[in-house]
């Protein structure tokens, strides 16, 4: 299935549908950590800190409109895990080892570092 959506995108993007493209994989990175986050604990899920990342993305590329629909999609969808996991159907989150938030962490930010910084390169590129 994911090599299906990969092609997809390829599709889009072979087309010269840059827009379509990056909306498809937005939404698709978003519907993706949200699934994962609610099989694996909802808000406690280690996934969950791709969320801002993603709404930077989608602001960037996409315009303020679709990181404001995303923040709203994001909030609805962790309004939702929390009420879930009070009811008890979400599973508990699985018992990491004491390292992994801070991997995790680090990982994320270095992203983002490297994200920002490519964002910045190429809007300072286009004047």
């Amino acid at each position: 299935m994911a090599e299906r959506r990969l092609r997809l995108g390829e599709l889009l993007l072979s087309r010269g549908k840059v827009r379509p493209a990056t909306v498809f994989m937005v939404f698709g990175a978003w519907t993706y950590v949200t699934g994962v986050a609610f099989f694996t604990g909802g808000v406690h899920a280690n996934l969950v800190i791709l969320y801002p990342l993603i709404i930077i993305m989608a602001g960037w590329r996409l315009g303020p409109k679709y990181a404001y629909g995303l923040a709203g999609l994001t909030v609805t969808a962790c309004l939702g895990f929390f009420v879930a996991a009070s009811a008890g159907i979400l599973p508990r989150a699985p018992a990491n080892p004491p390292a992994l938030p801070l991997i995790v962490q680090v990982l994320t930010s270095l992203f983002a570092a490297v994200l920002v910084g490519s964002l910045v390169r190429s809007y300072s590129d286009r004047f």
